[in-house]
């Protein structure tokens, strides 16, 4: 069962230069309207702002030492994801968790040399 195309909403990648820090969603609240330094990257895909047929969450978990955001689906047991030194977050919106539908796959790529995850 697919998620209803009509619903889907265009997410966004941002980056933060002093944090080397990728973020993915709607607009998000850590971006806000005070001054910093969010650079809005493009539009990268559509996701649902809620549960959708064959959807899961996305949920954001951030590393406070290397101040990277690291987005994840729960495991295929339905365990919440976890990564090494991170706080998991809120789901920030729900997606298949294969490709499914004629989905198109989202791909994370780690920067090592700077701690970063930034997502295609």
């Amino acid at each position: 069962t697919c998620g209803d195309p009509a619903t889907a909403q265009p997410f966004q990648e941002w980056y933060q230069s002093s944090a080397v820090a990728h973020w993915i969603g709607f607009r998000p609240s850590v971006v806000g309207d005070n001054g910093n330094d969010w650079q809005f990257q493009g539009t990268i895909a559509l996701a649902w702002p809620t549960q959708e047929p064959g959807t899961v969450p996305l949920y954001y978990l951030h590393d406070l030492t290397t101040e990277d955001f690291i987005f994840l689906t729960p495991d295929s047991n339905g365990n919440l994801p976890t990564f090494p030194g991170a706080t998991l977050g809120n789901p920030v919106f729900f997606v298949y968790p294969t490709q499914i539908c004629g989905s198109v796959p989202l791909y994370a790529v780690f920067n090592s040399a700077q701690g970063d995850h930034f997502y295609t």
